[in-house]
């Protein structure tokens, strides 16, 4: 993840930059079990992002039905 979104969500949630840090790791992980071709797909990284912020509090995630 970009430094600079790192530190915003850090900010923003009141984490800590490696707490951050290690939900966008696992939300990359789980993002592979949606999208078995990982960033080839224009979904991931936004699954990914999604993710993150629901793991750090700043949004809820609802996906999509497939």
């Amino acid at each position: 993840m970009p430094t600079e979104t790192i530190n915003r969500y850090a900010k923003q949630s009141g984490k800590t930059v490696k707490e951050v840090e290690e939900a966008w790791e696992q939300a990359k992980t789980e993002g592979l079990k949606y999208y078995k071709d990982g960033e080839k797909n224009p979904n991931y990284w936004g699954y990914v992002n999604m993710r993150t912020k629901q793991k750090i509090g700043l949004k809820d995630y609802k996906p999509k039905n497939k």
